[in-house]
């Protein structure tokens, strides 16, 4: 029988520890690969639907095009100012910060993302991002 009550991580584990460690490996040369192995198969990723890549995409196959996308279009890390667990949600506060791979512009965002956790994998992620500082670096002339 199975039960919709989480159930704890046996290896101790908190949904903020997995954030963190998802964090810590962006930029490295695996995070795809580690990106995908964190996402649960029925995984939700949200960003504006005013940038380029924006929109909702569901399951593996598409958090990895939304990852794609975005990796095709800007060169970026996220700077942490606040991370939390808020109930059953991981929140992140902070700012974006890169290039715009097209135009050669620098960007700076606050942004915000808040995560879900289901059985140890992300089960949902919403980015809200500053969009005005990314669209101006987007444009050309």
């Amino acid at each position: 029988m199975t039960s919709d009550v989480p159930q704890p991580d046996p290896s101790g584990s908190t949904d903020l520890d997995l954030v963190r460690r998802i964090y810590a490996m962006l930029g490295s040369a695996g995070a795809a690969a580690a990106g995908a192995a964190t996402a649960h198969p029925d995984i939700s990723v949200y960003q504006s639907e005013q940038l380029p890549w924006g929109g909702r995409y569901t399951g593996r196959e598409g958090f990895q095009r939304f990852a794609q996308a975005l990796g095709s279009a800007l060169d970026s890390r996220v700077e942490i100012e606040e991370l939390y667990q808020a109930g059953d949600r991981v929140v992140q506060s902070g700012r974006a910060r890169g290039v715009v791979r097209a135009t050669g512009k620098p960007f700076e965002a606050r942004e915000v993302h808040v995560w879900r956790i289901r059985d140890g994998l992300v089960i949902s992620l919403d980015m809200y991002v500053e969009t005005e500082p990314i669209l101006e670096a987007l444009r050309t002339g």
